[in-house]
């Protein structure tokens, strides 16, 4: 993806306040114009008055029914499709703030849309054997593992490239394609490096709860000690099972140290 200057005299007053309020919600200038531009595409002229709210609703102001609502509302956009891919400009403030802060932000599996269950997770099998297929089977993962390469393929990573996130259950399926996906080439993507290099540069994987042998030591290969997170998965995971599973795992001492609390301390700056 390539970057472009935009180069334009405004009223310095005008200007000043108005960056003002985007630094105070932690919306960088270059978002609004690259979002303002694009719906300028979409619609063919101008599309709308840009507005902000004067006091903006943070997570400390919520009321406890205001913030069951917007989850309740969250979720419900995430059975009906009614969302947005995480490439989509609109987080791209909530990824540049997780940047600056220097914070990972947990790509989590959720519910696939009706339409994506019904067209691949139905069939001739029970409603609940279709459910728990387009779950914790498989759906759910491959849906998040999709927003992740997304955001590769989009250029989050070459825009931002201090952000980090991190994936449940080895990754989400799509840490075992990175060498595959690295075959497309930068010649057609246009991103600034191999799909490998993000994966193993901005991204953090765990278990969660999944005591696969095979998968562990495929990652520990990829990414490295350095990269891996131990997450149980509670309650569905017992903490003596999956403790037990680490301590017993064949692995260097001071690998196991990296995997069990330093990579989460040094992440998380506990």
């Amino acid at each position: 993806m390539k970057d472009a200057t935009v180069s334009a005299r405004v009223e310095y007053g005008v200007k000043t306040e108005a960056e003002d309020i985007l630094q105070k919600l932690g919306i960088p200038v270059s978002v609004v114009i690259n979002s303002l531009y694009r719906q300028i595409i979409y619609r063919h002229g101008v599309p709308f008055a840009l507005t902000i709210p004067m006091e903006p609703k943070t997570l400390d102001t919520l009321s406890d029914a205001e913030l069951s609502a917007k989850l309740q509302h969250s979720y419900e956009q995430s059975l009906s499709g009614d969302g947005r891919p995480y490439d989509d400009e609109w987080y791209f403030p909530i990824f540049t703030k997780a940047a600056e802060l220097g914070v990972p932000v947990y790509l989590h599996p959720c519910p696939v849309d009706k339409e994506i269950k019904a067209r691949y997770y139905q069939g001739a099998w029970s409603a609940q054997a279709a459910a728990l297929f387009a779950g914790f089977g498989i759906g759910w993962h491959y849906d998040v593992g999709m927003q992740a390469l997304r955001m590769m393929m989009a250029g989050v990573f070459d825009r931002l490239p201090a952000l980090q996130i991190i994936l449940g259950h080895w990754g989400e399926l799509v840490s075992f394609f990175a060498r595959r996906m690295d075959e497309i080439g930068r010649g057609v993507t246009g991103l600034q490096k191999d799909f490998s290099d993000y994966f193993k540069e901005n991204v953090y994987v765990n278990p969660s709860g999944m005591l696969y042998g095979e998968q562990f030591r495929y990652c520990l290969e990829f990414f490295g000690p350095e990269r891996i997170l131990w997450g149980q998965d509670y309650p569905y995971r017992r903490p003596e099972n999956i403790r037990g599973f680490l301590e017993n795992f064949p692995l260097d001492a001071l690998d196991r140290e990296k995997i069990a609390w330093q990579t989460a301390e040094k992440l998380f700056r506990l």
